[in-house]
């Protein structure tokens, strides 16, 4: 199924009449009908299960640029995404007034950021979390994804003696992998298990050596 694109336009506005537009200067009128039009009334009246069905492949929201048509703001929309468990992606063009960005559910294995951290915080802060939004929370914490943008928080010393052990065949490499400190040690790890494959991580390990023969830190 295709992902539909979707545009939320504020009360009293109209997808062409632009130039009207700028001229509604007032943020809460500009707001007011945003809130409660298709993001919202597809989570909080229908209920996230119909809108997981009815829109599993995610969406495209559009979003109007300065000079273009007066839509909900990207900010907005991520907060109640966010309310509900579900995470926005990637961003594209569609014109000089818009462009046009994706929202879904987020997946087991998505990494949360620290920006998302705190703004879940926020709005649970402010009484506008669900239980839909909490249990993507309680996952990420059990599966380790909570704390995975912390690229040092979920390095082991297992994982760091696993690295060790591939580069004892490089010597100098190794002996200078040895004599950093940990938190570079972990950088390094970090590095060589994100990559998925083996032929991802034979061109790591690559170069990895090659920058601790040079005895240079990761970055």
């Amino acid at each position: 199924m295709a992902a539909l694109i979707i545009a939320i336009f504020p009360q009293n506005s109209s997808r062409g009449n632009w130039e009207e537009q700028q001229d509604r200067t007032d943020p809460n009128s500009r707001f007011e009908l945003a809130r409660k039009s298709a993001w919202l009334l597809a989570f909080r009246q229908f209920g996230l299960p119909k809108w997981k069905h009815d829109f599993e492949a995610g969406i495209w929201l559009l979003f109007g640029k300065s000079g273009g048509p007066q839509t909900i703001k990207a900010k907005e929309a991520l907060e109640e995404a966010l309310c509900f468990g579900w995470i926005d992606g990637q961003m594209e063009k569609i014109d000089d007034k818009t462009y046009k960005k994706y929202f879904s559910l987020r997946r087991r294995n998505s990494k949360w950021s620290e920006k998302n951290k705190a703004l879940v915080k926020k709005l649970e802060e402010e009484g506008l979390m669900t239980d839909f939004g909490r249990k993507k929370i309680d996952e990420a914490k059990k599966n380790g994804q909570w704390e995975a943008s912390n690229p040092l928080a979920i390095i082991t010393e297992e994982d760091i003696a696993c690295l060790s052990a591939l580069l004892k065949k490089h010597e100098l490499a190794h002996k200078n992998f040895q004599a950093m400190s940990l938190s570079i040690k972990k950088t390094y790890t970090r590095a060589y298990l994100d990559a998925k494959t083996d032929a991802g991580r034979e061109k790591r390990i690559a170069w990895i050596v090659d920058r601790l023969n040079k005895n240079l830190k990761p970055m």
